[in-house]
């Protein structure tokens, strides 16, 4: 499964609720129509907004009450649901879990955690000796996500890596 909102707050008193949109786009968040919520799967009746938050209406939640109990739920959608991404662009759970070498094929660790608190993604590498580093300039030379392996360019690495003590 992967999240793709959180349930905000309850919007009006017909059962709608606004959501946070974890997708790159509210257009890649409309395309989807059945959702996992609170364990269970639900259809999505209708939706509106843009950018980062949705208002969403959820089969079966028909009240404020019904809406006011979402509050604080995470909304998922199953993997066969994803939306498609552009090319180059994957998903982070997709990429959590790679393995991380070297373009002479040298094993780093695999990645662990990914933020997402600025201009650049930064990758936290756990392994011999766990280290992080953004992915910025030509630090990644491929991302092979069939094989869930990532290759980086050792070079490029030294210049922005960052090891733990």
């Amino acid at each position: 499964m992967l999240l793709i909102a959180e349930v905000l707050k309850p919007q009006g008193i017909k059962g709608e609720v606004k959501v946070r949109n974890f997708l790159d786009s509210y257009a890649d968040l409309a395309r989807i129509k059945e959702i996992i919520i609170n364990g269970k799967p639900a259809a999505v009746e209708k939706m509106r907004g843009d950018g980062q938050f949705a208002y969403v209406k959820i089969k079966g939640v028909d009240d404020r009450n019904a809406a006011e109990a979402l509050r604080g739920a995470s909304v998922y959608v199953d993997n066969s649901n994803r939306p498609p991404l552009a090319e180059g662009r994957y998903y982070v759970a997709d990429i959590i879990g790679c393995k991380v070498v070297t373009e002479g094929g040298d094993e780093l660790g695999f990645v662990k955690e990914i933020l997402q608190h600025g201009s650049a993604d930064v990758y936290i590498v756990a392994g011999r000796k766990p280290f992080m580093f953004a992915l910025a300039g030509n630090v990644v030379t491929s991302f092979d996500i069939t094989n869930k392996t990532i290759t980086v360019d050792p070079s490029e690495l030294k210049k922005v890596a960052v090891y733990e003590d």
